[in-house]
């Protein structure tokens, strides 16, 4: 395979993975009921985290490692099938 095929491969999966991990992150970071507020007196911002509560939380936690996990390694595989695919029809050369 080509270095520009190889390359832009890499960077198709890099872009497709970091948008399957920040969705999974985004239900992570729900599941941990953090809030965020600007104190009034100080006029700082202030971070809550109240921690995992409940079932609820739990299934967020769950959902959202889900979504990082099989998103990445379903976004592997089939970048990974589309560049075997085309190196054996031959479109691409060393």
């Amino acid at each position: 395979m080509r270095w520009d095929k190889a390359i832009y491969y890499g960077a198709k999966f890099f872009f497709i993975s970091a948008i399957f991990t920040v969705v999974g992150a985004l239900f992570v970071l729900s599941s941990a009921s953090i809030s965020m507020s600007i104190d009034a007196a100080t006029g700082r911002l202030v971070l809550d985290f109240s921690g995992l509560k409940g079932l609820g939380a739990a299934t967020l936690l769950v959902i959202g490692v889900g979504v990082a996990v099989v998103g990445n390694v379903g976004a592997f595989l089939k970048i990974f099938s589309e560049a075997v695919r085309e190196e054996i029809n031959g479109r691409s050369l060393w």
